[in-house]
């Protein structure tokens, strides 16, 4: 709700408006142009170790703890596989 009010100030002022516009055209296209080689397309595989919990839960004979670490983007899917067949529980 506060963006919206920002937004129609903003919007009524005609000469900020154009001045933001110059503003992305100058220095946001530019710096995008400049850093997406090594940003955007970047692209970094996980380093993924599984070892024995430290801690034993009941009811868990072997209980295993997966880190996946130092990956980039952000978004990764982590799935448990036991003889070829995905673990859902």
């Amino acid at each position: 709700e506060l963006g919206r009010v920002c937004a129609e100030i903003w919007n009524t002022q005609k000469d900020l408006l154009a001045e933001f516009r110059a503003y992305v055209d100058t220095l946001c296209r530019h710096n995008y142009k400049e850093t997406a080689g090594f940003t955007v397309q970047r692209r970094v595989e996980p380093t993924v170790t599984v070892s024995p919990a430290s801690t034993e839960a009941p009811n868990h004979h072997n209980l295993l703890v997966c880190s996946v670490t130092d990956f980039y983007p952000r978004q990764v899917k982590v799935k448990w596989f036991r003889n070829q067949q995905e673990q859902t529980a």
